[in-house]
């Protein structure tokens, strides 16, 4: 089956669907972003700085035939969080899928756990949790009310697997994953699934920040002895928001070369 095929197959539940992709301005949230378009969504780019990029990812999806916005705001935020919703919903409809990737890694935050600034925990801690529900609370009201939506939080690695010098990054994403639990279960009879994808070592920007060294040896540990790339994510971040995937819900699914076993 060619890649066009596999996109068309699972379209299913994405096509005319619109998305709101959080931090897709570049990296993993930017090529989230392109897959939902390449199957049919109608995708808002958001950003929180960095506008030009977020513009250059919608240049790219409607260059590839497909409609998109770019959206400014900072997800931390319960007033601008709102006021995206808003002018989402006006640009392009109600929003059906939501995938909750920003507020991410911090290479310059690292410390072992007797070390760490308790403040730095904490802002990180506080600020992926607020990333995380203030988007869910503004948009899946209305996804209850029409009876079905889809929503997937990216979590990653150090949430499951303790790198010692990740406690920050790792505490967030753990408490992030507690959160994806409540709601699974929480939406479940209104239609409405919650799932999470645990990413590993992805070739970004971010893991771009790591020494050179410890990034390799770091993928030395990874079972199909490579790093992840966008697109690794993507798809599967699509086939959790696809009617596919109809009957999942509360799944905390790995991609990460082996490196986790759920």
């Amino acid at each position: 089956m060619s890649e066009a095929q596999e996109r068309q197959r699972g379209s299913a539940g994405i096509a005319g669907r619109v998305a709101l992709v959080t931090g897709s301005s570049r990296g993993i949230g930017a090529e989230i972003a392109r897959e939902l378009a390449a199957r049919g969504a109608l995708v808002a780019v958001n950003y929180r700085r960095r506008e030009a990029d977020a513009l250059r990812v919608v240049a790219d999806i409607e260059s590839a035939g497909g409609r998109a916005v770019a959206v400014g705001a900072d997800v931390t935020n319960r007033s601008e969080v709102e006021s995206m919703v808003k002018r989402v919903e006006a640009a392009l409809g109600p929003i059906g899928i939501l995938v909750t990737n920003a507020h991410g890694f911090d290479e310059s935050i690292r410390a072992f756990p007797l070390d760490v600034d308790v403040e730095d925990l904490t802002a990180i801690v506080s600020g992926q949790i607020r990333a995380v529900l203030l988007s869910v609370q503004a948009c899946v009201p209305g996804m209850v009310e029409r009876g079905s939506g889809a929503v997937v939080t990216i979590s990653a690695l150090p949430a499951r697997d303790p790198w010692i010098r990740s406690i920050t990054h790792g505490t967030a994403k753990a408490a992030m994953e507690a959160i994806a639990k409540f709601l699974a279960r929480y939406l479940a009879p209104t239609g409405v699934r919650v799932n999470t994808v645990i990413a590993g070592v992805t070739r970004t920007e971010s893991s771009a920040q790591i020494p050179a060294e410890r990034l390799a040896a770091a993928v030395e540990t990874v079972p199909m002895k490579r790093m992840g790339e966008p697109q690794d994510i993507a798809r599967l971040v699509a086939a959790l928001a696809s009617d596919d995937s109809s009957y999942v819900t509360g799944a905390f699914v790995p991609a990460c070369g082996g490196a986790l076993i759920l």
